[in-house]
């Protein structure tokens, strides 16, 4: 699974999104498509069936996250267990975090050389395009953050609002969930995800 760092802040949207199983990104222990997700977030709760999931802790501690996967065509059970620092002043090093005066931000993106059905194209060759120029800052800021968690264990980060991906062709026929935060340039920031179908070769 990929959180996107290991200490965060009491009350903070956590964004949890399946990742790497048995050197693969979405084919479980017997190495078919994974058809169900199950997530325990170690503070007694759980998460809904999904690939990608959000949660926030209401108490600083550290918390085993666990996430359990069951194959479509064998029903093969894996799991796997991250461990993140829940704080009360956040991440380390100490931030500040943004004013009260600070507006939130708003995480949107698209993506484009995909399918024209909407899939991501996965051939090991070409690139798909993420553009997140439509999200907003809020009056008066403007983003100085964009990062990027692609749903097959990779990620990016920095002040372009457009970044790329080559997909591997082994994703044929799966699903990744594709994670978008932004930060403005008081602190605050915003989160987005979109899941999109892959495919070796456009239909």
């Amino acid at each position: 699974m990929e959180p996107q760092q290991s200490a965060y802040a009491v009350d903070q949207l956590i964004f949890f999104t399946a990742g790497q199983l048995r050197g693969n990104t979405t084919v479980g222990c017997a190495g078919n498509p994974i058809a169900r997700y199950e997530w325990d977030f170690g503070d007694g709760s759980e998460g809904p069936a999904e690939r990608g999931v959000a949660h926030a802790y209401d108490s600083a501690s550290t918390y085993s996250v666990t996430l359990f996967t069951t194959e479509s065509q064998t029903g093969c059970q894996d799991s796997c267990t991250e461990t993140i620092t829940v704080t009360r002043t956040g991440a380390p090093p100490p931030s500040p975090g943004p004013p009260a005066s600070c507006p939130t931000p708003s995480a949107a993106f698209s993506a484009s050389q995909i399918c024209g059905t909407g899939e991501i194209l996965a051939d090991g060759t070409n690139a798909t395009i993420f553009n997140g120029s439509a999200s907003t800052a809020g009056t008066g800021e403007s983003i100085v953050s964009y990062r990027w968690s692609f749903g097959d264990g990779g990620t990016a980060s920095g002040a372009s609002a457009t970044t790329s991906r080559v997909y591997a062709s082994t994703l044929d026929g799966l699903q990744v969930s594709v994670v978008l935060t932004v930060e403005n340039s008081c602190g605050a920031t915003a989160a987005t995800s979109l899941d999109f179908d892959v495919v070796a070769a456009c239909p």
